[in-house]
């Protein structure tokens, strides 16, 4: 099956998470200019350099340790990676995206309805791609039932992304009943969560994680790449370092350069 047997996708999905704006966004400066960067590297078909970048992307929110960043960067790097061919893998970071967000909260239903437009396309986990829509669907009703001060405007919103739901698990039954596939009526339960696999063969592969015995040349790397960058000033790599560390305590000094960098270059280009 294809995405566009369905009146959604995942880029109209993406776009509810945040209302379509980005001021309503999660990710911080560093992150939103990653985000920019995976998005010119992915049209230009450098595939490597955005798969890099995801991997960046994860590692670097993940010590910057703030929840609700956390949880974007992975609804973000699913839908790169989905456009890479990677639906397992997608699939993966969505259902680690939800676990993240408020059980009952507008986020986890906009997460949960586009893990169903990744797992219906994974053979074998039809069922789940249902069981997710039908999350997603109930998460929007209570939403406004539990929400006392919604606007008319708001709750006219969601009314409307439930039917667009509904529409959506309408079409993939009749899909699954013409290929012979049994529907799940499961309406309760988590999507049954799948081991991580490498990407099916069309898509490139993931780049390996860096092993700790490399970790201190990397960042004796990332180090002198940019005492270059601001001409040999050592005060100044101290300074800016201890700078981002003021707004990241718990990131790795890998991290906290690699953010320098972005900052510098974003300063004096």
């Amino acid at each position: 099956m294809r995405k566009q047997l369905l009146n959604l996708d995942m880029e109209t999905v993406r776009l509810w998470l945040n209302d379509g704006d980005e001021n309503n966004s999660s990710l911080g400066p560093t992150m939103k200019k990653i985000f920019a960067d995976m998005r010119k590297m992915n049209q230009a078909e450098e595939y490597s350099e955005t798969w890099s970048l995801v991997e960046r992307a994860l590692n670097m929110c993940d010590d910057f340790g703030v929840a609700l960043e956390m949880a974007e960067t992975r609804v973000e790097c699913a839908c790169v990676v989905y456009d890479l061919g990677n639906l397992r893998r997608a699939a993966k970071l969505l259902e680690e995206a939800a676990r993240r967000y408020d059980p009952s909260g507008h986020h986890r239903g906009v997460v949960l309805c586009l893990l169903g437009l990744v797992l219906c396309q994974i053979r074998g986990r039809e069922n789940d791609a249902l069981v997710a829509w039908r999350q997603s669907r109930q998460i929007f009703k209570d939403y406004i039932h539990n929400q006392r001060y919604l606007s008319k405007e708001r709750i006219d919103w969601y009314q409307a992304r439930r039917k667009e739901i509904e529409a959506s698990i309408d079409k993939f039954i009749e899909i699954l009943n013409n290929r012979g596939v049994v529907a799940s009526h499961a309406e309760v339960g988590e999507p049954k969560a799948e081991s991580e696999q490498h990407i099916n063969s069309e898509s490139p592969p993931p780049p390996t994680s860096t092993s700790n015995k490399s970790k201190d040349f990397e960042n004796k790397k990332l180090y002198k790449k940019f005492l270059v960058m601001v001409g040999g000033d050592k005060d100044k790599v101290k300074r800016l370092i201890e700078l981002e560390r003021e707004s990241y305590p718990k990131a790795s000094i890998k991290t906290l350069l690699e953010t320098a960098m972005y900052h510098w270059e974003r300063d004096n280009h």
